[in-house]
């Protein structure tokens, strides 16, 4: 193979390791997202991890009950999130601090804020407990509130002031979901315009090619094996950068979409 066609392979494969990689530092960026329906498969899964849940943790020899999320973003970010909305939202002040466990040596950070109301949750005293830990890339973030020595609201004991629980840290996670991804929209419109701009220029050198390919072999009957080699890279290359685009832009319908609703949900 001619040097001039291994070079243009060459370029080939750069241009989709590129392409692949601005991808990947795009939310819900996937090869196998070329399709709206397999997007919004996994758009869903994602969402439905980001709503809040009733679960259990341990604290020291206690088993409590509270409510978690997963949520995308550093781990500081949310942890640093969190105190300002309580800040604002309750005037609270949280401490750090770390548990005791049973079942492990070292312990686990977390943030307190002692003998405090929750006005959206309930009238009753307690101690608030957030801890935050990584799990499958993700923050996992579960809220306790404490009333007791080994009591907290519970599905069982307090069921509408452990839905109400809930409910306030699905604010917050929403709150943070659009704090996030806002970043994330201005960053696919840059990657629509730059692929865009890739898609106008390829187009136009592939269609020169064609042209001098018609001009100089077909029109004759004759026929280049390398030149047409080079023709078919060109295509598969605007055929993969076209495909990029369609991407990034169901991505940012899928994103407005779910911002749409979140808006909704926080202004009832």
């Amino acid at each position: 193979m001619p040097a001039f066609t291994a070079i243009l392979v060459f370029a080939f494969l750069c241009c989709s390791f590129c392409a692949q990689a601005q991808q990947d530092s795009l939310p819900f960026a996937d090869t196998s997202f070329f399709s709206m329906e397999n997007l919004k498969k996994e758009t869903a899964r994602r969402f439905e991890e980001q709503d809040a849940a009733a679960c259990t943790f341990y604290i020291e020899e206690y088993i409590f009950d509270g409510v978690h999320v997963l949520l995308e973003g550093k781990q500081r970010n949310i942890e640093k999130a969190w105190r300002i909305y309580l800040k604002e939202q309750n005037k609270l002040r949280l401490k750090s601090q770390k548990l005791r466990s049973l079942f492990s040596k070292t312990r686990t950070p977390y943030w307190k804020a002692q003998r405090v109301q929750l006005t959206q949750v309930s009238s009753l005293y307690g101690d608030l407990i957030t801890v935050f830990q990584r799990e499958s890339g993700l923050t996992k973030m579960t809220l306790i509130f404490k009333l007791g020595y080994n009591v907290s609201l519970s599905p069982a004991l307090f069921p509408k002031e452990q839905e109400k629980l809930r409910a306030f840290l699905q604010h917050f996670a929403q709150l943070n979901f659009q704090k996030h991804y806002g970043g994330h929209l201005k960053s696919l419109a840059r990657a629509t315009k730059r692929v865009d701009k890739e898609i106008r220029q390829e187009a136009k050198r592939l269609k020169k090619g064609q042209r001098r390919y018609e001009r100089r072999y077909a029109s004759k009957g004759k026929e280049d094996g390398h030149k047409k080699l080079s023709l078919q890279v060109q295509e598969q290359l605007l055929h993969t950068l076209q495909k990029e685009k369609n991407t990034y832009e169901m991505q940012v319908l899928q994103y407005k979409s779910r911002n749409s609703a979140i808006r909704l949900e926080l202004n009832k």
